[in-house]
């Protein structure tokens, strides 16, 4: 929610387009806040998680305006090119980045916007060094990009970059077991980025709890995590 709502105040110079491609909506956080910010465009959502998409469906349900798809953001393409297209906290899950912004630059018409805020290398740090410790013979099998990276992919696929910034965010849960959980609702325990060929045993998630809970304490009470954002904004390169 918190990536979300900063991701909008690079919205606030838009014009009010009529058409707007959601990537990544899952349970329809940043969807409402799009919604909301443009009362009179219709909103195009797709999430390749089928139980995300239902989720979203049920929480918009009356809606006209907004519509949700199960997709592949690699190969999704509207009916016809739309004057923006947003994404929170979703694309550095999706590889080749190449592949993905090239895709998304054939989404957008030749003025458009793309919107979006991507994790970057140093995310959960904590817990990958915690998942070291406790099982360093199962480390994960891929890791996010930094945001050279995304600029270069970006860069790569005819858009141009006209802002970007970068900040680390901490944030606190009651407990080891508490943030585990929030990861899951999100998604986030599964893929190449978080997980290995191999699953912790039952004795290693012990362990990595109490790892966690010893070396990451919050200030009052509980254990923190970081989170590295990248929110850019991005449009079509003209055509000589």
């Amino acid at each position: 929610m918190a990536v979300a709502l900063k991701l909008m105040p690079h919205m606030a110079t838009l014009h009010r387009p009529d058409r707007i491609v959601e990537i990544g909506c899952g349970t329809g956080v940043l969807t409402q806040l799009v919604a909301d910010r443009f009362p009179d465009a219709s909103i195009e959502a797709i999430d390749i998680a089928k139980d995300m998409i239902e989720s979203s469906k049920r929480r918009f349900a009356g809606n006209r305006r907004v519509t949700f798809q199960e997709a592949d953001a690699l190969t999704f393409n509207p009916r016809s090119p739309v004057p923006l297209v947003v994404s929170s906290s979703t694309l550095h899950w999706i590889s080749p980045p190449e592949s993905l912004f090239r895709n998304i630059a054939r989404m957008l018409t030749g003025d458009g916007r793309i919107v979006f805020s991507l994790m970057l290398q140093g995310t959960l740090i904590e817990l990958h060094e915690s998942r070291r410790r406790v099982a360093r013979g199962k480390p994960v099998l891929a890791a996010l990009p930094n945001s050279d990276q995304i600029l270069k992919a970006c860069n790569d696929a005819g858009l141009i970059v006209t802002d970007s910034r970068e900040e680390a965010v901490q944030i606190d849960y009651p407990s080891a077991t508490d943030l585990l959980y929030a990861l899951h609702d999100l998604g986030v325990t599964g893929g190449s980025i978080s997980s290995s060929g191999t699953p912790l045993t039952r004795m290693e998630l012990t362990k990595l709890l109490a790892d966690y809970a010893e070396s990451y304490p919050a200030e009052n009470a509980g254990v923190y995590a970081t989170y590295r954002v990248l929110y850019a904004v991005a449009t079509p390169r003209k055509k000589v």
